[in-house]
């Protein structure tokens, strides 16, 4: 179920999740649960991924949640130029890009934009959801990756995640 008044409502991130981990880094704090592999080594400002078991034997790809940043050399960007410009490269990047949602919301009281698409990459129909953040001269995008038919399944999940995070 998508939350159409997005993540405010949700628990305080700053009580830990019993069953969770709480990871720390220099700029952010994120909680997830036990079982989903965390990795450093991604595409170039990737700054964690977490990536869920894959289901069954049957199953090819595995679910997965990337947060990036990049450093925002315009002091004068705002929230909206990094939504059209991802927009932009979206429709670029993905096949059958279709736009579903886009909103603004507010996590844990800070501003955020969310994206939810969809599109082909190779043989996989994919759903994404997706928070884009501009904090402390950075942008943060929080990506959820799923395969289409997949998204309901960890949706619940991810949005628990996204409201985990703060930055420090």
């Amino acid at each position: 179920m998508l939350l159409s008044s997005g993540l405010q409502a949700q628990a305080d991130s700053s009580r830990p999740v019993k069953g969770w981990v709480k990871y720390s880094d220099s700029d952010y704090v994120i909680s997830f649960p036990r079982g989903i592999k965390i990795e450093f080594n991604g595409a170039p400002g990737t700054r964690l991924m977490l990536i869920t078991e894959l289901e069954n034997p049957k199953d090819s790809f595995r679910e997965n949640i990337g947060l990036m940043s990049e450093i925002n050399t315009n002091p004068h960007t705002k929230l909206e130029h990094y939504v059209t410009a991802s927009q932009v490269k979206l429709n670029e990047l993905i096949n059958n890009f279709t736009l579903i949602e886009s909103t603004r919301t507010k996590i844990n009281g800070v501003e955020t934009h969310k994206l939810v698409y969809s599109g082909r990459q190779g043989a996989y129909a994919i759903k994404w959801e997706q928070y884009i953040f501009l904090i402390n001269g950075k942008a943060y995008i929080l990506t959820y990756t799923s395969e289409f038919s997949s998204f309901g399944k960890f949706i619940d999940t991810f949005e628990k995640i996204a409201s985990s995070l703060t930055f420090k």
